[in-house]
């Protein structure tokens, strides 16, 4: 019998750069939207990401998707 995965949830995650340390690495901040419609497309998520860039300080660093699935 074949294990099916169903998606319960969808996240979009924000990284960004909120400054530097004292030895000069990136101090990353982020933010999680997770009321996402499971159904939204890689496209949609990242066409919203862009979109929510420019009022980030220091722009936007990486655009993550978190899925939660059930397997049955």
């Amino acid at each position: 019998m074949a294990v099916t995965a169903d998606m319960v949830k969808k996240s979009l995650i924000l990284e960004y750069v909120v400054g530097t340390d004292d030895e000069g690495k990136d101090v990353l901040g982020s933010q999680r939207f997770s009321k996402i419609k499971t159904a939204a497309t890689d496209d949609a998520l990242n066409a919203v990401a862009q979109a929510m860039a420019p009022v980030l300080k220091n722009g936007l660093l990486y655009v993550k998707k978190e899925e939660d699935s059930v397997l049955g």
